[in-house]
């Protein structure tokens, strides 16, 4: 499907579009993000367009077959004329709006708005005038599950098929109930550990930033926190690990890990290589281990671990990596070990976390 010509009323005409900003769904959700990633210059006409859809009031509106026998009276009367002004749904994509017309030609634009009204109108919805912050709240899809787990928190989740699953601070995996007879399919953002029960009849899939890893009975650790970038690192058994955008392709073989291996995978490209299972598995048994770790990243992992908000006073001249090792302690712990070698002071105050670095000049 290529969207890269797409206008604002386009994403409205377009049935899947709206599918997915009404009544998402996991596979809706997985199209929809890949096709935005592949086309970044589209993300105002897609804001605009679902902005639009979300502002249909949801009360049925009944549309006499009157009602349409005007409204094409009307468009056909104003096909003739080479000015027309549309009072009743004001689409202001930029796209639109930066046309270029050429001098004596007609502007039909318009009509293309009339057809997204009466699409709107044989949905059962209605146009009104809505606030500029309007709150939407959308039916979760009763057929699937979702278990999230905020800042500070990890879950044990055992799925139907006797599958286990240790779910990490600040992720969200969601799965159908019950799962498919062919098929076992659950998705992932953030990070999971994965002990998946063995079915020979039905392949295990994870759906995770970008990639689907797909095992029959095997464990393996998978980390999607960056959005389009994944880390696969295979405890036992084999997985096949293959980019969600070419899964459907008969000629896609994927890449298959052994035990010991991680595929680390960004928009860039993917590499293969070993992993240490101490460093990358050390979350599930309360292990904290940074090794040569950047802040950045550092400060995400604690963020998730302890449930708090690190804001910096100032930052550090150099880029700044981390080392250390912690089993079960308290953040406070944490943050006195790494500030002796860092060179920081810093202050937790409730949910919070200020940090000072000692850069030069700041020294007495």
């Amino acid at each position: 499907m290529d969207i890269s010509n797409y206008t604002t009323e386009d994403f409205l005409l377009d049935s899947s579009f709206r599918e997915w900003v009404l009544r998402p769904n996991p596979a809706l959700n997985i199209k929809w993000e890949r096709l935005i990633e592949e086309h970044p210059g589209k993300r105002q006409e897609v804001r605009l367009a679902r902005e639009m859809l979300l502002n249909l009031s949801y009360k049925k509106h009944q549309f006499q077959s009157e009602d349409k026998t005007v409204l094409w009276e009307q468009i056909r009367s104003n096909l003739n004329k080479s000015k027309v002004e549309i009072p009743v749904v004001p689409i202001h994509s930029k796209s639109t709006l930066e046309r270029k017309r050429d001098k004596g030609k007609r502007d039909n634009s318009w009509l293309r708005v009339a057809v997204i009204l009466v699409i709107a109108l044989g949905m059962g919805y209605y146009l009104m005038p809505t606030p500029k912050e309007l709150p939407i709240e959308i039916e979760p899809d009763p057929n699937y599950v979702e278990r999230v787990t905020p800042p500070g928190v990890k879950a044990h989740i055992t799925l139907g098929d006797g599958s286990k699953i240790i779910l990490n601070a600040n992720s969200k995996l969601t799965f159908p109930k019950p799962f498919d007879k062919d098929k076992r399919e659950v998705f992932l953002e953030g990070e999971a550990f994965f002990e998946i029960a063995k079915d020979t009849l039905r392949k295990f899939s994870v759906h995770s930033g970008g990639l689907e890893t797909i095992a029959l009975g095997t464990s393996f650790n998978i980390e999607a926190y960056t959005e389009g970038s994944c880390n696969v690192a295979l405890v036992s058994g084999k997985v096949k690990v293959q980019d969600r955008g070419n899964s459907d392709r008969s000629d896609d073989k994927g890449t298959t890990l052994s035990p010991g291996e991680m595929l680390k995978y960004n928009p860039k490209g993917y590499k293969v290589k070993a992993f240490d299972e101490e460093s990358v598995l050390g979350w599930t048994k309360k292990l904290i281990l940074f090794d040569n770790t950047p802040l950045p990243i550092a400060v995400r992992v604690l963020e998730n671990w302890y449930g708090v908000k690190f804001h910096f006073v100032n930052h550090p001249e150099k880029k700044v990596s981390f080392m250390g090792r912690f089993q079960d302690e308290t953040l406070q712990n944490v943050l006195k070990g790494l500030s002796y070698a860092a060179g920081f002071t810093y202050r937790i105050d409730a949910d919070r976390v200020y940090i000072t670095f000692h850069n030069p000049q700041n020294q007495p």
